[in-house]
C-alpha cells in the first residue's frame, strides 16, 4: 500500500473539528505515541527521507519502513510496511544491526475518519499539525481525494517536513 498524505500547521483545531464534524468525519482514537527515529551510519536516512520508526502506542507497538522520498510533489505517496513488533527488543534489535537513533518523541494525536480518508490532529513539541491521509494502491485517486479534504478544511499553511526532520529541526526545503 502507499501513504498519501499532506501535513498543516494550525493555531487551533476547534475550527478544523468543527469542519470534520459537518464534513461527516467520525473521531476513531485519541492516543499518545512514543516514536523513535533510527538512521544508517552515513545518515543517508535523513538526507533521503527513508523512515526506519519504531512507534510505541499504548500497549503496542509497531515497526515501520518507508523508503527514500521522491519530493516533486506537494502531496507525497510512498510505500509504507509496518509489522508489530516488541518495542524493547526491537529496539535492541536495529541498534546492533548498526542503525543509530537519530531523535525520539512524544506525539498526541486524534484520528478522525471519513471512508478511505483519515485527518488526524497532531501535537508534536508543542506544535498542531493538521495531516491528511489516504492508503492506496493507486495514488492518482488518492491524491485527489486529499486535496478535496485539505480545501475542505481550509488549510493554508504546509509543512513539507516529515515530524523526525521538524523535531531534528532539519531543513531542507
Amino acid at each position: 500500500m502507499k501513504e498519501v498524505e499532506v501535513k498543516y500547521k494550525v493555531k487551533s483545531f476547534r475550527g478544523v473539528k468543527s469542519k470534520l464534524k459537518e464534513l461527516g468525519f467520525e473521531l476513531v482514537e485519541s492516543e499518545e505515541f512514543k516514536d523513535h527515529y533510527y538512521t544508517d551510519k552515513a545518515g543517508k536516512f535523513i538526507k533521503n527521507e527513508t523512515c526506519l520508526r519504531l512507534r510505541k502506542r499504548g500497549d503496542k507497538a509497531l515497526l515501520t519502513y518507508k523508503p527514500k522520498t521522491v519530493r516533486n510533489q506537494v502531496i507525497k505517496s510512498k510505500t509504507e510496511v509496518e509489522t508489530m513488533v516488541d518495542f524493547k527488543e526491537m529496539d535492541d534489535i536495529i541498534k546492533r544491526l548498526g542503525f543509530p537513533l537519530a531523535v525520539k518523541f512524544n506525539k498526541s494525536s486524534e484520528e478522525y475518519k471519513k471512508g478511505r480518508v483519515t485527518v488526524s490532529l497532531d501535537i508534536v513539541n508543542g506544535i498542531k499539525y493538521v495531516e491528511v491521509e489516504v492508503m492506496a494502491h493507486k495514488t492518482k485517486r488518492a491524491k485527489e481525494r486529499v486535496k478535496e479534504v485539505v480545501e475542505a478544511l481550509g488549510l493554508k499553511d504546509r509543512e513539507p517536513r516529515n515530524y523526525r526532520d521538524i523535531t531534528m529541526g532539519y531543513e531542507r526545503y
